[in-house]
């Protein structure tokens, strides 16, 4: 299930993530994003103090557009635009049912997980 925000929540949004905002874009509609925010470590385990990281909040592509490419676009860009800036580390926390997509996905980029909370 999706939830769709209002323009007034984009707006905010594009506001607030200005320098860590990408769309991606077909035939002029919006079909799928990825935001986050810059942040200094604070000693995390795998992240040494005062270093620099991107903190992925979102990353959304309309069911239509899923499984082209999309979001692995969208993350390939946003991982360029934060090398180019001299961020070299990234963050992510997700939720889902479908966990074993989510973590292929992320695999693909580099990505490996650290903490892990299972329920049964």
């Amino acid at each position: 299930e999706f939830m769709f925000i209002s323009r007034e929540e984009f707006i905010a949004d594009l506001e607030r993530f200005q320098t860590c905002f990408l769309v991606a874009e077909s035939n002029g509609s919006l079909v799928g994003d990825i935001n986050g925010s810059v942040r200094l470590s604070q000693g995390l385990a795998v992240i040494p103090e005062q270093e620099p990281y991107l903190e992925i909040e979102n990353i959304f592509v309309k069911p239509d557009f899923r499984n082209r490419h999309v979001g692995g676009e969208l993350m390939e860009r946003l991982i360029e635009v934060a090398a180019q800036n001299g961020i070299q580390r990234f963050l992510v926390a997700t939720v889902s049912k479908d966990m074993e997509r989510v973590l292929k996905f992320y695999r693909r980029y580099g990505f490996k997980p650290w903490y892990v909370q299972m329920v049964k």
